[in-house]
């Protein structure tokens, strides 16, 4: 039993660096059944990590992993799910981007409202389930703003 190494792992036999660039299965026989293996694809991920230089890890730290630990990319996507099908179920959202849809035909000169109270009180007229006139401003000057720094 060699001294850097716990006693529990003792006798799985360690890999020969000539096995490490070969297939992942002459390792996977070489470990005992009592130890789980690892799966195909955590495998090549292990392996594409090992292949990279310190600034590309570091790099790789910083783009996928929070702060904790956690995978950001999991959470954002979670994310951007949750708002898609929330969209596609709750009738309010789905006025909004209905109104949406008529601002940027306003903003484009297509449609003629008097000013962004006339908007919100025509829109408001139109989607009864848009219950607040001030909502509808909100979004108007949130999208007016959004439009200006799109422009430059």
């Amino acid at each position: 039993m060699t001294n850097d190494v716990p006693p529990t792992l003792a006798n799985i036999p360690r890999p020969v660096p000539s096995m490490a660039t070969e297939d992942n299965t002459q390792i996977a026989k070489s470990i005992p059944h009592s130890v789980p293996r690892i799966p195909e694809n955590v495998a090549s991920y292990i392996k594409n990590l090992r292949a990279m230089t310190k600034e590309e890890l570091i790099k790789h730290h910083l783009n996928y992993m929070g702060q904790n630990g956690q995978f950001k990319i999991a959470s954002k996507e979670k994310h951007r799910r949750g708002v898609e099908a929330k969209k596609q179920k709750d009738p309010k959202q789905l006025a909004k981007s209905k109104v949406r849809k008529i601002w940027e035909s306003w903003n484009a000169g297509e449609q003629t409202f008097a000013s962004d109270a006339a908007f919100s009180r025509a829109m408001n007229q139109k989607y009864s389930i848009l219950e607040d006139l001030q909502n509808i401003a909100r979004w108007s000057r949130a999208w007016r703003k959004e439009a200006k720094q799109r422009r430059g």
